[in-house]
């Protein structure tokens, strides 16, 4: 999750792409995430979130956005 969420931040991975991962990232945990990948699921799941919202969530858990 968070290689995924750094990824997106940094413009490594479009929103379509990012959904994508965070989809199987869902179902390889057998649909049961930690907090913090399902923060992320979250936030990227229905595509609507920015790079800059991906950044934001990065540094209030205290991540760096590096890749």
């Amino acid at each position: 999750a968070l290689e995924l969420v750094r990824r997106f931040a940094n413009g490594r991975l479009d929103a379509d792409g990012a959904a994508f991962a965070a989809d199987d990232l869902h179902v390889a945990a057998d649909f049961v995430l930690p907090p913090f990948a399902r923060r992320i699921f979250d936030l990227l799941e229905y595509r609507e979130a920015s790079p800059d919202d991906a950044r934001q969530v990065l540094e209030r858990q205290g991540h760096g956005i590096a890749a």
